[in-house]
């Protein structure tokens, strides 16, 4: 668990008198004797992540394995490869329990053959087996996907995450375990000591990064939250291909743009109920010979076809 310290403690929680709303605007009563000396554990940040899982109530799954896939990665992962495919492409990011999600989401892209949208993966103290609860993924299949590892400062190596990495390297792909209590690039000027004696610019950053505010002296005094941030980002920045860049239209080009796009919904308009009749048009006898009555609708399609 994480320390209670004052950047893992919401202050606004710990400074409550009670664990209940009051009935009105009056003083919230303590219902136990334990709440004023336990109430910076009882604020601690960790608890916001502990919500139902309401995917728990869904159908499970089965696997082209034959394995059973559990609800949560079933419904889930499902959700967002389609999420995926209909952006055209996207970076994944997971944390925590959603993990396994991540990797469900590389198996249900590789069996609708669209594995290629899938532009990097970062499992940010997450679950990092390729294998097991309908998953058949080997470091072959993640050769074209940067793939990222993540662990705060008080969490555990896991043997299973650089296991995952070093398969993914074996097949000539990129991947990295980032440890943020062991010796690398992201430590700047601190040179140690690592791991259980870590004091440096990331000391106490604890599974619930993503919402603490820990001021790091080491980086210009700016909250972890963004400086665990910042390492992922560059990360991406070094691995990830970038894609290419669209520019926005201009202010007269989008009027042109409204303007175009009102008038092919007029002429389309137009078009509908004059059809049937222009069709029939018949060329007419005068003393210059023969000329055609004018049919709009090919003019409509002209102008249809140039602003198409």
């Amino acid at each position: 668990m994480e320390p209670e310290a004052p950047w893992a403690v919401d202050q606004a929680i710990k400074s409550r008198t009670g664990n209940g709303a009051p009935a009105g605007l009056g003083t919230v009563v303590p219902d136990s004797g334990n709440i004023s000396t336990n109430a910076a554990y009882l604020a601690l940040d960790a608890y916001k992540f502990n919500v139902p899982n309401t995917e728990a109530t869904l159908p499970t799954s089965v696997a082209p394995n034959g394995q059973t896939v559990a609800s949560l990665n079933t419904w889930t992962g499902r959700a967002v490869a389609e999420l995926v495919e209909g952006l055209g492409g996207a970076v994944v990011a997971t944390h925590s329990q959603s993990g396994q999600i991540g990797h469900h989401v590389v198996r249900i892209l590789k069996e609708h053959g669209k594995l290629d949208l899938l532009k990097g993966l970062i499992t940010d103290e997450g679950s990092c087996a390729f294998t097991g609860g309908g998953l058949a993924l080997t470091g072959a299949d993640f050769k074209n996907i940067p793939y990222l590892a993540f662990k705060g400062d008080y969490s555990a190596t896991s043997a299973v995450c650089q296991a995952s990495v070093d398969a993914v390297k074996a097949a000539g792909g990129k991947a990295d375990y980032i440890q943020l209590d062991q010796a690398d690039w992201w430590q700047g000027s601190y040179a140690g000591p690592f791991g259980n004696d870590y004091v440096g610019p990331f000391a106490g950053v604890s599974h619930m990064h993503i919402i603490e505010s820990n001021p790091a002296p080491q980086l210009g005094g700016k909250a972890t939250n963004l400086t665990v941030m910042d390492v992922m980002l560059k990360w991406a920045d070094m691995n990830i291909s970038k894609p290419k860049t669209t520019s926005c239209p201009n202010g007269q080009q989008q009027r042109q743009r409204q303007q175009q796009l009102r008038f092919r919904s007029t002429a389309a308009a137009l078009w509908r109920p004059l059809k049937a009749y222009l069709i029939v048009s018949q060329p007419k006898r005068t003393s210059l010979g023969f000329r055609w009555l004018v049919r709009p609708e090919c003019l409509l399609h002209k102008a249809l076809g140039l602003l198409a």
